[in-house]
């Protein structure tokens, strides 16, 4: 499992270092225990996204965790959301959450046992990246 440092990618390496093996306890983590809805928190405060949405298994909880890291964050339809948690992969979202073990072939994956965070951006190849919590 990669810590960071060898990932070769700028992009994949700055999230894995500032987002997956973040230590530092962002202010609302006295409510948030769970260390995947704390990645999701992290994700969605690193990517800043004007618009979210969640379906499936735990939509209502991953809202409101996205709700508390993103607070003008507009919830929208998962086919007009930048961000996404959802259970099934979605053609449009340039962020998504994904239970572990998921992965969309045109994104950068950042593969967890429980979740995977697939993100699309200009410029970026596609890749893989097998992580742990640290």
């Amino acid at each position: 499992m990669s810590r960071g440092f060898t990932v070769h990618s700028p992009f994949a390496f700055r999230f894995v270092r500032l987002v997956v093996r973040e230590t530092l306890p962002y202010y609302d983590f006295h409510t948030i225990r769970d260390p995947y809805d704390r990645l999701l928190y992290r994700t969605a405060v690193y990517f800043n996204p004007a618009t979210v949405a969640a379906s499936g298994p735990g939509a209502d909880k991953a809202l409101d965790i996205l709700h508390r890291a993103l607070p003008s964050a507009r919830i929208v339809n998962p086919s007009e959301a930048e961000m996404l948690f959802t259970s099934l992969p979605h053609s449009s979202a340039s962020v998504q959450f994904l239970p572990g073990g998921q992965q969309i072939p045109d994104a950068v994956n950042f593969c967890l046992p429980k979740a995977t965070i697939a993100v699309r951006r200009r410029g970026v190849p596609p890749a893989s990246y097998p992580l742990s919590l640290p």
